[in-house]
């Protein structure tokens, strides 16, 4: 794992933090299956009230593998959009067409240029997102998580013939526990941030559907 940038949880102190203290990420089975991770980030709130229980951010991995990332609370110009996909595509080590960015359509909340603090929280974001995966493969193929890879959309274990796409352990990486800490892969020298995963008991999650908090999926 030379290279990679470890993510450790850590009480955030920047002003730009909204008060939250800590950021927050959860995870879910996703309505209609497949995986659904939630961040409350404040520089995507919008008109969100700033509390760890509101998420701004969603990375959604569905069961046909496809890869969405929603903002449900902000529009974004064509830039920010995508350099919000490029931020994404490198953490989960795939071309960043193929993600595809959702936001509202218009509004006051509008992003031009994404802060750094928004930047991390993207990356971590997906980096859980990657985590979650792995482990949800490396617990079908009983190996450590650390021998599987991710790339261009598949997971490749240790051994011959060991290789699935993403959506194809999506549903199952819903039901795995968030790790207290993940790797960055994009290289950058990024200060710690906090991952905290919150009501992970498998036999009581439930599946989440960001339309619930006004989202569009």
């Amino acid at each position: 794992m030379s290279g990679h940038i470890e993510i450790l949880p850590l009480l955030r102190t920047e002003p730009a933090d909204g008060g939250l203290g800590v950021a927050s990420i959860e995870s879910w089975p996703a309505a209609g299956g497949g995986l659904l991770v939630g961040m409350a980030e404040p520089g995507f709130a919008g008109a969100a009230p700033l509390r760890r229980t509101v998420k701004t951010i969603f990375m959604r991995i569905c069961t046909g593998g496809k890869v969405t990332l929603l903002l449900p609370y902000v529009s974004l110009e064509t830039e920010a959009r995508r350099c919000i996909a490029a931020l994404v595509a490198a953490e989960l080590a795939m071309p960043e067409e193929w993600i595809a960015v959702g936001s509202l359509e218009s509004g006051r909340h509008r992003i031009i240029d994404i802060g750094t603090a928004a930047e991390r929280s993207l990356q971590a974001c997906a980096a859980v997102t990657r985590a979650l995966l792995a482990a949800a493969a490396a617990e079908l193929w009983g190996v450590r998580v650390l021998r599987c890879q991710i790339t261009a959309g598949l997971i490749v274990g240790p051994e011959a013939g060991q290789i699935v796409q993403l959506g194809e352990v999506a549903a199952d990486a819903a039901l795995m526990e968030v790790q207290e800490s993940v790797w960055l892969l994009s290289g950058r020298s990024l200060p710690r941030h906090a991952v905290r995963g919150i009501g992970t008991d498998r036999a009581h999650r439930r599946a989440y559907n960001p339309a619930s908090e006004g989202a569009e999926t």
